[in-house]
C-alpha cells in the first residue's frame, strides 16, 4: 500500500522516455497534416497521429481505449 501512495503522481521512466520520443514527432505530423497540399499525405499524418495517440492510452494503462483509438478511429481514415 505504501508503494502505490509513494508512487502517485509519478511517471514510470518507460513511460517518459515513450512520451519525449513521441509527442514532439505526434505534434510535428499534426503540423505537417495542417501544412501540407496533398490529401493523400495528410491522411498519412493523421494515421501517425492517431496511432501514436493509442501509444500513448496502451502506456497510460488503458488498452481496450488504445485499441479502439487503433480500430475505429485509424481504420476509419484508412477507408
Amino acid at each position: 500500500m505504501n508503494f502505490v501512495l509513494e508512487n502517485i503522481g509519478k511517471t514510470a521512466t518507460p513511460e517518459a522516455v515513450q512520451f519525449y520520443i513521441m509527442a514532439p514527432l505526434a505534434i510535428a505530423a499534426a503540423l505537417g497534416m495542417l501544412i501540407v497540399k496533398k490529401a493523400v499525405h495528410s491522411a498519412i499524418l493523421m494515421a501517425y497521429v492517431m496511432l501514436s495517440l493509442a501509444f500513448f492510452y496502451i502506456a497510460q494503462d488503458a488498452p481496450f481505449l488504445g485499441i479502439v483509438q487503433i480500430v475505429v478511429y485509424t481504420g476509419a481514415v484508412m477507408m
